[in-house]
C-alpha cells in the first residue's frame, strides 16, 4: 500500500557502484519518468519532476495523482497495468519497495542519504549493495514553469499604445491633446484644433504607458516626470496643429485633403504598418519601467522606427520652403536628431539600443523655425523590440513537465 510522503528509507541496489541509473525500464504503457534515484508514474495527471546533479529527484502534482516508487528493480506478479488501480510493490533485494502516491498540490522528495555503517555483500543476498534513498517533504516551493511564455510578436507597437493597447495589438484612431494630455477617443471632422504650449510636461492619465506629453520651444523643456530636461529645442512658434494621432490624420470633409502617410513608397498607414502622426511642435514620452512591469517575461532592448515629413508642399518649386525637425531622447540624453527636414529627405531610419536601466523614450517634433504650416511629421512603425529573458537555471538539475501518456521519459544526467 503507497504510504504517505513521510521520511521513509530504503535500499538502492545496483549492479555497478559507476552505472548511471540503477533502475530497469518499466514494462508499461503509462508515462513514466526514470531517474537516478526514483520512477514517476502519470496516473491521468498533470505533474513535473526536478532532478538534481547528484540524482535526487523532486515530483510534484498539479491536477490528478502519480505514483512515485523509489529504488524499483522488479514487479510483483500483478504487472505494472495494476497501477491504474493500485501502486505497485517492487522488490528491491527481497525487502518491500516504498511508494508515495502523490495528489494535486502535494510534493515529495526523493533522495540519497550516506550509510553509516558498512554491510557486506551477502547482507541482503544478492551481492549487490549501494547508498540509501529517502522520501522527505521538499524545503522550498516547486519551481516548475508549468508554461514555456511564447512572445506574441518580437516588438510592441507604439502607435497602439497611443490608442489604449497593450503594444501587442494593432489599436488605431485615438490621439491625445500634447496641451493638456486629453485623450481623444475620435478625430475630430476638421482640422481646427490649435493647442498653445506652456513649458509644461502633461501626464495622460488613462494612458499608464505613456509618463507625458508636451508642447516644444527654446529654452529648459521637461522631457519626463521624474525631472528629466532638455535645452536643444530651438525656439519655436509653441503652438501645434492637430494631435498625437495614432493612424493617419483624415479630413473627413475633404477627403482630398488627408494627411499623407508615405515615405519612401512605403504607406505607414496601411493595415501592416503603423504610424504616429506628430505634426509639429509635439512631444510624447513613453514609460518603459512600466511597460516592463506590465511584460515581465520579456527585456526591451531597442527602439526603431521610419521617421520623416510627409509634407507636399515641396512639390511646387513656387512654393515657400517647407521644414521641421525630428528628435528622439532617451533619459533625457538626445539619442537622434534630424533637422530641416521635408519630402526630399525621405524616410529616416532610426535604431537606438536601450538598456535595462533606460527609463524614458522621448518622441519629438518641431517646425524648423519657418511654422507649422503644411509639416506632416510622422514615425513609421514605432516599435519596441523585444526578447524574452533567459530562464536561471541551476547547474546540473533539469525538470521535466508532463501531460501525456504512453511513454517513458528518462531523464539522463
Amino acid at each position: 500500500m503507497a504510504q504517505t510522503p513521510e521520511a521513509v528509507s530504503l535500499r538502492l541496489l545496483s549492479k555497478s557502484p559507476n552505472a548511471p541509473s540503477p533502475l530497469s525500464p518499466l514494462p508499461s504503457s503509462l508515462f513514466a519518468v526514470r531517474t537516478p534515484t526514483v520512477v514517476v508514474t502519470d496516473l491521468g495527471t498533470e505533474f513535473g519532476v526536478e532532478v538534481e546533479e547528484n540524482g535526487d529527484t523532486t515530483s510534484h502534482v498539479f491536477q490528478g495523482r502519480v505514483l512515485v516508487q523509489a529504488g524499483i528493480r522488479v514487479f510483483g506478479e500483478s504487472g505494472s497495468r495494476d497501477l491504474e488501480k493500485r501502486p505497485t510493490t517492487a522488490v528491491v533485494g527481497g525487502e518491500a519497495d516504498q511508494t508515495v502516491m502523490l495528489v494535486a498540490g502535494q510534493s515529495v522528495r526523493v533522495g540519497r542519504v550516506r550509510e553509516t555503517h558498512h554491510e557486506s555483500s551477502t547482507a541482503v543476498g544478492t551481492g549487490l549493495v549501494s547508498g540509501t534513498v529517502r522520501f522527505t517533504q521538499p524545503t522550498s516551493p516547486p519551481q516548475f514553469a508549468r508554461a514555456i511564455a511564447r512572445l506574441k510578436r518580437t516588438y510592441l507597437d507604439l502607435a497602439d499604445i497611443v490608442a489604449g493597447g497593450d503594444g501587442f495589438g494593432d489599436s488605431r484612431g485615438r490621439g491625445i491633446d500634447a496641451e493638456d494630455g486629453r485623450l481623444l477617443l475620435r478625430q475630430p471632422d476638421e482640422y481646427k484644433k490649435i493647442s498653445r504650449g506652456d513649458g509644461r510636461c502633461h501626464a495622460v492619465e488613462e494612458l499608464p504607458f505613456i509618463d507625458c506629453v508636451f508642447i516644444p520651444n527654446g529654452g529648459l523643456m521637461p522631457l519626463n516626470s521624474a525631472g528629466g530636461t532638455t535645452s536643444l529645442f530651438p525656439k519655436t512658434n509653441n503652438t501645434s496643429w492637430n494631435y498625437i494621432w495614432s493612424g493617419q490624420i483624415v479630413h473627413k470633409n475633404k477627403p482630398e485633403n488627408t494627411i499623407s502617410c508615405w515615405l519612401d513608397f512605403v504607406d505607414y498607414a496601411s493595415p501592416r504598418h503603423s504610424v504616429l502622426s506628430m505634426p509639429p511642435n509635439k512631444g510624447i514620452t513613453f514609460d518603459l519601467d512600466a511597460i516592463r512591469r506590465a511584460n515581465s517575461e520579456v527585456e526591451i532592448v531597442r527602439f526603431t522606427a521610419v521617421a520623416g515629413n510627409a509634407e507636399t508642399r515641396s512639390e511646387n518649386r513656387l512654393s515657400e520652403d517647407v521644414s521641421a525637425d525630428l528628435w528622439v531622447f532617451v533619459d533625457g540624453i538626445n539619442r537622434f536628431k534630424k533637422t530641416g527636414i521635408n519630402a526630399t529627405d525621405g524616410a529616416l531610419h532610426i535604431d537606438i539600443p536601450l538598456s535595462p536601466n533606460d527609463r524614458f523614450l522621448t518622441l519629438a517634433t518641431t517646425d524648423g523655425g519657418n511654422s507649422t504650416d503644411f509639416d506632416w511629421t510622422l514615425f513609421g512603425d514605432p516599435r519596441l523590440k523585444i526578447k524574452m529573458k533567459k530562464r536561471k537555471q541551476v547547474k546540473g538539475s533539469a525538470t521535466c513537465i508532463s501531460r501525456q501518456k504512453g511513454e517513458e521519459s528518462p531523464m539522463k544526467q
